[in-house]
């Protein structure tokens, strides 16, 4: 009798099939450093962030944009992402952390009346429409808190359904949802991982950091250097202001007295015409804000930055930090509105004359201002300083107010012999 190989291959093949459909599929591990979990066999597409783009499986699962879920992935802290066939029961495995879980650490050493106010502020709405039920279930030894989600409102109907703990500072979530309700098979999938979920590295929770008090009291020095020092300086500043008005008054006094006739002057020197337009009062505006007032503006920018790169390079008290971006948000403002809150009254200081065209006559001992003010004859000691920006020579006669006289407008000398005229005058003055 011969024996027909073919027939007896297709048995045998038979045979094997059998036996594998027989057989219960084997589940899978979950695993990482810190826990483990079971895969339950239903589960047909598992992906995560370790799953590349050109992986086939996102094709074979129905997802067309794999680049888009590994963002979400990575956006929402999703560890893995399970689907059954045809997707239609999906399971998420989400971790977070923030200042909350790394304070409580882990859920299970919370003494139960704090776990109970913990889980009473998890998930709070007063939203018609959405109900929520929550309660906490053991394990295997470690505490989950379930919360069950009902939504149905204008916006939409969902469903969720979530078992989550906190340990080692980071939180881990099983959740499911679905728009209709989460069916028995459905809750029965989710809590067929959860249950085997098992911690495989616990840590001790770190102690808190010291607070530096050495750098608090630094940082404190700084805010009230910062904050209090105009409070202190501008006191100081207007007293000594006061003292040299009263000086320059006596000054100017015996000044007028010599010359109550109107003469004495000397011969004229130089003669200028400055229109102090609108553009004009604006670039002295800024100048006055922002370039002679550099080196002011600079230390305190350092200071503002040095107090709010220290209040978040190290561990320091809230308020602190409060304090900190408040003062930077006000040095901030103050420095963008300086020039137009200069321009602002420079605008009525030019604007009170009959005329924007300042007429200057420079003589010997002194120089007579008109068109933009009654005209008036002033001595070179009444200017305090002169500063040069652009094609302007501002000759200043107070800390914040000065006569603009354009290079351009001179009907009679030069303007260089001009800027060495009143650099001897206000020189000689100085000296005197």
């Amino acid at each position: 009798m011969k024996l027909n190989w073919k027939r007896t291959f297709a048995a045998l093949l038979t045979l094997v099939l059998c036996l594998m459909i027989c057989l219960p599929a084997s589940a899978e591990e979950w695993k990482n450093e810190e826990f483990t979990f079971t895969v339950p066999e239903e589960i047909v597409y598992t992906f995560s962030l370790s799953v590349p783009e050109d992986d086939p499986s996102w094709a074979l699962a129905g997802i067309g944009d794999p680049a888009a879920m590994r963002k979400e992935y990575q956006e929402m802290g999703i560890l893995a992402d399970f689907y059954t066939e045809g997707r239609e029961i999906n399971i998420k495995v989400l971790s977070k952390d923030n200042d909350t879980t790394e304070n409580i650490f882990h859920l299970q050493d919370m003494p139960q009346e704090e776990r109970d106010q913990f889980l009473e502020k998890l998930v709070k709405t007063d939203t018609e429409g959405v109900t929520v039920e929550k309660s906490y279930v053991d394990i295997g030894g470690q505490p989950f808190y379930r919360i069950m989600i009902d939504s149905d409102t204008s916006m939409g109907e969902i469903h969720e359904l979530q078992y989550g703990t906190i340990f080692n500072g980071h939180t881990l979530t099983f959740i499911t949802y679905d728009e209709k309700g989460i069916s028995e098979e459905q809750a029965a999938l989710l809590e067929k991982a959860a249950f085997t979920f098992q911690i495989t590295q616990l840590l001790e929770k770190p102690e808190p950091k010291p607070v530096n008090l050495a750098l608090m009291l630094g940082m404190l020095v700084v805010l009230v250097v910062v904050i209090v020092a105009p409070f202190v300086y501008m006191p100081i500043r207007s007293r000594r202001d006061k003292k040299q008005k009263a000086e320059m008054a006596e000054r100017l006094s015996a000044y007028h007295k010599a010359h109550e006739d109107g003469s004495g002057y000397g011969e004229v020197r130089f003669v200028n015409e400055t229109d102090c337009t609108r553009e004009a009062v604006r670039t002295f505006s800024r100048y006055h804000a922002y370039v002679k007032s550099l080196p002011s503006l600079l230390i305190s920018g350092l200071l503002c930055a040095a107090v709010l790169i220290l209040s978040f390079s190290f561990d320091v008290t809230w308020w602190l930090k409060l304090i900190a971006v408040a003062v930077v948000v006000y040095f901030l403002y103050r420095a963008i509105n300086m020039g137009s809150a200069v321009e602002k009254i420079q605008q009525k200081v030019f604007g009170r004359g009959i005329s924007s065209t300042a007429r200057y006559t420079f003589f010997e001992e002194g120089f007579r201002v008109a068109g933009i003010q009654s005209a008036s004859v002033f001595p070179y000691f009444q200017i305090l300083s002169v500063k040069k920006h652009g094609h302007y020579l501002y000759l200043y006669y107070s800390q914040d107010n000065a006569y603009p006289v354009d290079q351009f407008g001179f009907s009679q000398g030069e303007f260089e012999e001009f800027a060495a005229f009143i650099a001897e005058k206000t020189t000689k003055n100085k000296k005197a």
